[in-house]
């Protein structure tokens, strides 16, 4: 359907010059067929454009129906701007322990976003938006905290003054009413409810057993008036069908009308096209519920397996859970792998201390660095990097003089050029879930054996050639070669040894960690009862009975209001709703 639109400058901070061009500030209704694309084009140069609506009116479908069309001119004239869309849920003003929070200047945040959603290299975007070559399609400014949001107004400001940006921003009407803060665009744009015959036309283009819902419409002013909205529209065909005239809810209400309509599409899609859920009900709606406020919380658009955070633990109690629980499983895996190298050559007791000794060290270490979860997606080379970080190798190495200056000091610069060399990237854009610890073991298990071969082929080698002549005497051998040769394998047998151990430790700091964090995480949240252990499962049945929809690796609610209304439920209206 064709949304109806209204102008409404009214609603700007507008320059000067253009209020003299325009004249009146009251609102206008466009001609009937009117689109968004054709309306921005009117603009002219240095387009910009606020467009407000209810919830549920069609504002990001607008948006997106821009994006189209903006998309298709870039291909074709490659002088046109590169249209980018980005929620602006995400912004924040940049706070640093100790001190006030600041604005985050939007040009920051903007190169963040292009490297996380879009994998654009950050140097890339400075670039972009250096030359001003991008054109910005900013959804969701009611979902920045409520706290924040005439900062983020007066930080979009500030932006477009200063690189005299082409953009468009979409906010929901009530929400942007209440700030004192204006946005500098040179008009804004008012979704128009639908009318009750466009309602009406709607539904009797569709297939489906609706004829209890259109009865409905003809008497329920209530119903009538939540028709207007192309999202409650959609809800209601979802949740009425074959309903009879005798199972109208009697309420007239609107918001206990809005409540009811979601309650009768969250039980009717519990069992969506003759399947139930594979979960009880119950448990269904309370993992969907503490996801919903969870990601309120955290203003999150997009809820992605490997985003999860120990601060997601509410109780004190669990995040001491989660602390020893990441201690003691790095610990136990460290502690195996050393003690049982230790033990094959040294016997059982060495073994039993070493493994004690390391695990513990281990464990304490991954405590100590920090609770926040970090995937390691994607591992990068830089020979540019790899000097930077080689005096730190220079200075590793000189404490090896302790056990010898030349293997020291040799091993140190060696180490110093594989670790420092090394840098971690993170990659948002996920096609399947939980891609982001998956690849954060893979690299582990990588960077892990890749250093650790290397350095103990080296170790291998140098202790070879220091051990041939001490161990052919010892053993009584005559022949220089055989003692060489008996001293070089030892020597590569103690050298891999050390150098897996000196890998193990890498690899934990390039992903393995991480991985042990959220295993741990999500095995308390599962303990708890917040989640089920296979998560991936259930979020993609919650797909299939329309709660979610599926974007790449991650998940988002059908529409911000489903995620408010399960964010807002409690245990009583969930066992009210399913009685």
């Amino acid at each position: 359907m064709t949304l109806g639109l209204e102008e409404r400058p009214a609603a700007v901070a507008r320059p000067w010059n253009l209020l003299l061009e325009t004249g009146g500030q009251a609102p206008r209704t466009l001609p009937a067929g009117t689109t968004v694309v054709s309306l921005f084009d009117q603009i002219g140069t240095g387009r910009t454009l606020l467009i407000l609506g209810e919830p549920g009116s069609g504002k990001t479908i607008a948006l997106l129906q821009l994006a189209r069309d903006l998309i298709a001119r870039a291909e074709q004239e490659v002088e046109h701007l590169i249209p980018v869309v980005l929620n602006l849920s995400t912004w924040a003003p940049n706070r640093r322990k100790g001190q006030a929070a600041a604005l985050l200047p939007l040009n920051a945040w903007l190169v963040e976003e292009l490297s996380s959603k879009y994998q654009v290299p950050k140097q890339v975007g400075e670039t972009w938006i250096k030359r001003q070559q991008l054109l910005l399609l900013l959804d969701g400014l009611d979902e920045v905290r409520a706290e924040l949001r005439n900062a983020c107004v007066d930080a979009l400001n500030a932006f477009q003054q200063e690189n005299s940006a082409e953009m468009v921003v979409c906010c929901r009407r009530q929400e942007y009413e209440l700030l004192h803060s204006r946005l500098r665009c040179q008009t804004a744009l008012y979704l128009q409810a639908l009318t009750l015959q466009q309602s009406q036309s709607y539904l009797n283009q569709l297939t489906a057993d609706l004829t209890g819902l259109k009865r409905l419409l003809t008497t329920d002013a209530a119903l009538q008036a939540l028709a207007q909205s192309p999202l409650w529209l959609n809800i209601m065909v979802l949740a009425y069908q074959g309903v009879a005239l005798t199972d109208r809810p009697e309420t007239q209400a609107i918001e206990a009308k809005q409540q009811q309509l979601f309650n009768t599409y969250i039980r009717r899609m519990l069992t969506h096209r003759g399947q139930a859920m594979p979960y009880s009900p119950f448990r269904t709606l309370g993992w969907l519920i503490w996801l919903a406020q969870q990601m309120v919380r955290e203003s999150q658009t997009v809820f992605l397996l490997e985003t999860m955070q120990p601060l997601w633990l509410q109780q004190g109690r669990a995040k001491h859970f989660y602390r020893v629980g990441t201690l003691l499983f790095v610990g136990l895996f460290v502690g195996l792998f050393v003690g049982l190298f230790l033990g094959l050559i040294f016997g059982l007791f060495a073994g039993l201390v070493g493994g004690l000794s390391f695990g513990l060290i281990a464990g304490l270490v991954a405590v100590s660095s920090g609770e926040k979860i970090e995937p390691v997606e994607k591992l990068t080379w830089s020979w540019k990097k790899a000097r930077e970080e080689l005096p730190r190798g220079l200075l590793f190495g000189l404490g090896g003089l302790l056990v010898g200056w030349l293997v020291g000091l040799l091993a140190g610069l060696l180490v110093g050029l594989l670790v420092g060399g090394l840098s971690v990237t993170k990659i948002e854009v996920t096609t399947k879930p939980n891609q982001g610890m998956w690849n954060s073991a893979k690299n582990a298990v990588l960077a892990g054996l890749v250093v650790g071969l290397f350095v103990g082929l080296f170790l291998g080698l140098i202790f070879g050639l220091f051990a041939g002549p001490i161990f052919g005497p010892i053993f009584g051998l005559s022949n220089v070669f055989v003692g060489l040769f008996l001293g070089l394998f030892v020597g590569l047998f103690l050298g891999l040894f050390v150098g897996l151990i000196f890998g193990l430790f890498v690899g934990l700091n390039y992903g393995g960690r991480v991985c042990i964090q959220h295993f741990t995480l999500r095995l308390i949240l599962c303990r708890h009862g917040y989640m089920p252990w296979n998560y991936a499962r259930f979020l993609d049945k919650a797909v299939e009975h329309l709660f979610l929809q599926k974007v790449g690796g991650g998940y988002i609610f059908i529409h911000r209001l489903l995620l408010e209304h399960f964010a807002a439920m409690t245990d009583e209206q969930v066992r009210e709703l399913l009685n």
